[in-house]
């Protein structure tokens, strides 16, 4: 649980946030987490279909800033 995470979200929710990302903006959110692309690909394709809470603390912050 991060402290920049006020509640956990689902991975449904995760998945959804997600899926509008284009490859560039996943290498981008892997650069700034510090999260590996192929991770977070396999959680915005469903076939980590629970992905850890550690990971999913790691990317969070920055997932709303990768969308732009």
């Amino acid at each position: 649980y991060s402290r920049n995470m006020k509640t956990l979200p689902t991975s449904e929710h995760v998945r959804g946030l997600m899926q509008p990302l284009t490859r560039k903006q996943v290498a981008m959110l892997s650069i700034l987490s510090d999260v590996s692309f192929n991770t977070l690909i396999k959680v915005q394709s469903g076939q980590t279909a629970d992905p850890r809470l550690d990971t999913v603390a790691a990317f969070w912050p920055y997932l709303e800033k990768c969308k732009k």
